[in-house]
């Protein structure tokens, strides 16, 4: 599987958590809505190496409120699908390198 299609199916697994939001608290909708946007942003913007800089940044950014939210089933699930979507903002800028 590439990595647009790998960013399709996370964002399609977030947008199916923001339909069940009446069951998430604000701190889990915040941070699907984050993750399904950080995914948007990886699908548009991954075409030059400063996109490539703020993506990581963000993934970064991203991954410390991770670290900092509380550890509920749906966080827990949402985490695993932001993971799947940091590795491939990494890859972008490795496999870039290597180019």
């Amino acid at each position: 599987m590439n990595s647009q299609e790998e960013i399709k199916n996370i964002k399609h697994d977030v947008d199916v958590a923001l339909l069940h939001s009446e069951e998430l608290n604000s701190v889990e909708k915040i941070m699907n809505l984050a993750v399904c946007e950080l995914a948007a942003m990886t699908e548009k913007y991954n075409n030059s190496n400063i996109e490539r800089i703020i993506l990581q940044g963000l993934a970064v950014d991203v991954r410390k409120l991770f670290d900092k939210a509380p550890k509920t089933e749906s966080l827990v699930q949402t985490e695993k699908n932001f993971s799947r979507l940091e590795n491939i903002i990494f890859k972008l800028t490795a496999n870039h390198k290597e180019k």
